[in-house]
């Protein structure tokens, strides 16, 4: 079930957009791509997570097309409820997963998510049961509720996630360049 805040989502954006505007110009076209953003739609706040998704331009135009038919911008992407559904990965507690370039096909969603999580999607590809087609996330970072991250808190977490996502990006192009 998606919430209205409407106070919250201006300032996940604010976040986003100043954290990844502190990339330098070739690591954000490396890594994310130069035309690159992220908008109000692309924000998914529940009552029990909020996904921040960072969409090329091309992507941002069908995202109105998902959200009128689905409902959300992400389908299939998370369950934070077991009922019988086949997840690819379970994330139970834990914070700062980065997962870069996987391919998840014919589950009932990529992942489960269990409270006071934290997680970083980079090039996924993914088509959940129901769907006849591929769905892509080029970066979305997703964080979850639960008895340590609030919503009143979550804005902290974000910041936390992107500050570690930009570090770890560092890190791999420094290896790129030894090698």
């Amino acid at each position: 079930m998606t919430i209205e805040t409407p106070e919250l989502a201006p300032q996940l954006l604010e976040v986003t957009k100043d954290r990844l505007s502190s990339l330098p110009p070739s690591v954000k076209k490396e890594f994310i791509g130069q035309q690159a953003r992220v908008s109000a739609k692309s924000i998914m706040l529940t009552e029990n997570y909020v996904v921040v998704g960072v969409l090329s331009g091309l992507r941002t135009k069908g995202l109105e097309k998902t959200i009128e038919k689905f409902g959300e911008p992400f389908p299939g992407l998370l369950t934070t409820r077991r009922n019988g559904f086949r997840c690819a990965v379970e994330i139970q507690g834990s914070k700062r997963i980065f997962f870069r370039s996987n391919h998840m096909i014919d589950f009932d969603f990529c992942f489960f998510l269990g409270p006071d999580s934290s997680l970083i999607i980079e090039e996924l590809q993914y088509r959940p049961t129901l769907f006849l087609r591929n769905l892509h996330i080029p970066l979305a970072y997703v964080v979850s509720f639960g008895s340590e991250v609030k919503l009143s808190n979550c804005i902290e977490y974000l910041d936390d996630l992107i500050i570690y996502h930009i570090h770890q990006l560092r890190l791999l192009r420094q290896s790129q360049a030894n090698v």
